[in-house]
Order: structure tokens, then sequence, then C-alpha cells
């Protein structure tokens, strides 16, 4: 079990030695409250819904379980699409996938970035931007609620 008050950097959590090569390269050494208290009971398979504000580390705290999970569980190119994460803007799907990239460059998944939806001239609300990750065994969701919100609200102007 992980003890979340026990943990100040990501080398106290049981992480993979190519995760914690990718997060020393990354310059990412210590954890926030959010990845704190999340990352510990995504490595132990529960799921997490977490919200905090921006800058405070949320990606992280969703990209290292997915690589762990990962790469302990031996995924290959053979066994398909593992994680699909949904974004709510171009921008964060972006940031995202840069940050997957960074952190997993020393593991052998493949990762892929997938933008769709409409010009911002168009009167339909809402676009949904896909980041997939190929080789992971999950589905996550990055800033889930934040997007149900903002579609909640534009088909309430309708």
């Amino acid at each position: 079990m992980i003890n979340a008050s026990e943990i100040q950097r990501f080398s106290d959590f049981p992480l993979s030695k190519k995760t914690l090569k990718g997060l020393q390269e990354a310059q990412y050494r210590v954890v926030t409250e959010i990845q704190r208290q999340t990352i510990g009971l995504a490595l132990q398979g529960k799921d997490v819904l977490g919200a905090a504000k921006t800058g405070s580390g949320k990606t992280l705290a969703f990209i290292v379980p997915a690589l762990e999970l990962l790469y302990r569980q031996q995924w290959t190119s053979a066994d398909g699409l593992g994680v699909l994460i949904i974004s709510p803007t171009r921008e964060l799907a972006y940031q995202t996938f840069k940050v997957l990239r960074k952190v997993g460059k020393n593991h052998e998944f493949s990762a892929g970035l997938i933008i769709g939806g409409k010009e911002k001239k168009q009167t339909e609300p809402s676009r949904v931007e896909f980041l997939l990750l190929q080789h992971c065994s999950s589905s996550l969701m990055a800033e889930q609620q934040q997007w149900s919100e903002k579609k909640y609200s534009a088909n309430q102007r309708k």
C-alpha cells in the first residue's frame, strides 16, 4: 500500500526505471498535491477522479500511472490501443501529448495525437479533441468534468 502522506518526490512511488528516468530528464522531481493524492491510488488499480486548478500537475497525475500500467502489463503493439485521453481543447490535447512524449520517451510505447472539431466560426457548440496513446490497458479522460460542464452550458444556451 502506498501512503500518500509519505510521498514527496516521484522517486518515492514504486515506478519503473524508465518512467523515473523520463521524469528526471524532464525536470520533474517533487510531486504536487494532486499527484501525491492520485498517483498511488491509480498505481494500485483504483479509479480516481480529481480536480485541481490550472498548473497544479493534473497531466502528470494521469500520465504516470498510464505509463506504469502499460509497462507492468508488458503491452505491445499487437495489443492495440490501450489508453484514450479526451481533452476539451486543442491546446490541452497538445500539452498532454508533449508531456507524454517527454516523460514516456524511455518506454517503447507509441503515441498519436488526433485533433478534430469545427471551426470557431460555426455555431455548433463544443468540439472534442482526442489524444491517443497506443498500447495501454485502460481508458482515461483528461479534464472530463470541465468538458462536460462546457457542453452542458452550451446546450443550455440553445
